[in-house]
């Protein structure tokens, strides 16, 4: 992971802490979601952001940020707004296996486990820089904590 990158994530969340919001945010605050959580991928920024509210509730507030990996230029991350329609604790893409894979509404939209890959590739890039195929790729632990937390229904809210 970049330096910078991590030093961006921490003053997001220092930000979000005292009651600052990124334009997203902001439109993922709005929203009539059904559920208790809301995801927010910057694609530019190649971060995810995760806000839960209590039910009845119209108070976001950011549980956590954390770097991911989206399309590279030539297959990029849709934007829009999806919805979370299934999971699987494990599945397989062009041959290779990702754990902890949440699917949308859009079959190019998926978040999954970055893949095991050698940093001696050529073409290989760190977690945060555009490398995937359209698909959103977080460190393990945190696709995990989204895999069990994030009911089917949640909507995630791509820019």
């Amino acid at each position: 992971m970049k330096p910078w990158r991590l030093v961006v994530c921490l003053v997001l969340i220092l930000a979000f802490s005292i009651g600052f919001t990124l334009p997203a945010a902001q439109a993922a605050k709005r929203t009539k979601a059904k559920t208790e959580y809301s995801v927010v991928i910057d694609r530019l920024a190649g971060l995810t952001y995760v806000f839960s509210r209590k039910t009845n509730s119209t108070n976001w507030d950011l549980v956590g940020a954390q770097i991911c990996s989206v399309g590279n230029p030539f297959a990029e991350t849709p934007k829009g707004t999806f919805v979370v329609t299934r999971k699987k604790k494990t599945s397989t893409f062009a041959g290779k296996k990702y754990k902890y894979v949440t699917f949308t509404n859009c079959p190019k939209v998926v978040i999954m486990t970055e893949p095991k890959r050698n940093k001696k590739d050529q073409f290989y890039q760190p977690l945060g820089e555009p490398c995937t195929m359209g698909e959103v790729w977080l460190a393990q632990k945190w696709a995990k904590w989204l895999y069990n937390k994030i009911p089917i229904g949640t909507k995630i809210y791509i820019f």
